[in-house]
């Protein structure tokens, strides 16, 4: 009961200041949920959620003050320039939603997230940019800016080194293949540097299976 008791009593004492659409309670749950932590541990973990571009904490004899700056929230989401990838793969890809919380770093993040997806749809040269365009009212459109590029394909597989089997029967072993004139309608020939790894297991599998412990 003592344990309980002084619980309700620390979340009594956190007084919370400057938040607009973020609920008090939730914001005390976060100092709470630090038990004895300092100030800048609380605010660490303020900070941590993306909802706030700036969290300031200070004692106030037995209160805890916590003085948030909301971040804006995001009006919509948008891309442009995107022709090969539809708007709503990608915004299945990104963590930045309408209605959520304005965060750069969010958007720096997804931006890494968007350029994974081009590379692995054979595109890695693709340029991508985010940037914030203001609404009134607070709000915000994320708009991400996208110059695709040409399809990444595999020129030619080539290989050195091997004498006892033919590079021939080594490709023929990969799941990557050569650019030719299917490559229209076949997605094996885009460099992925994923799969390129697999393709070396594959090889280094099959020499070992056939007596080549130090291949």
């Amino acid at each position: 009961m003592v344990a309980v008791s002084g619980g309700v009593v620390f979340a009594q004492s956190v007084i919370v200041q400057g938040n607009r659409r973020v609920d008090a309670e939730t914001i005390r749950s976060y100092a709470t949920g630090q038990g004895s932590g300092s100030p800048q541990e609380i605010r660490q973990s303020l900070m941590a959620t993306g909802l706030f571009s700036n969290v300031q904490v200070s004692r106030r004899g037995a209160q805890t003050v916590v003085s948030v700056q909301e971040n804006d929230t995001i009006n919509r989401v948008a891309f442009e320039g995107n022709r090969r990838l539809k708007g709503e793969v990608l915004l299945g890809q990104v963590q930045s939603k309408a209605r959520g919380p304005l965060s750069q770093q969010l958007i720096d993040a997804d931006v890494e997230r968007l350029k994974e997806v081009y590379r692995r749809a054979g595109y890695g040269l693709a340029t991508i940019s985010g940037r914030i365009q203001p609404l009134p009212n607070g709000r915000s459109d994320v708009v991400f800016t996208i110059s695709e590029s040409g399809k990444t394909g595999i020129k030619s597989i080539n290989f050195s080194g091997n004498g006892v089997y033919s590079s021939s029967r080594l490709r023929g072993l990969m799941t990557s293949t050569e650019s030719n004139f299917l490559s229209w309608i076949k997605t094996s020939d885009v460099y992925d540097p994923d799969r390129i790894n697999s393709d070396l297991e594959l090889i280094r599998r099959y020499y070992l299976k056939n007596g080549y412990a130090d291949f």
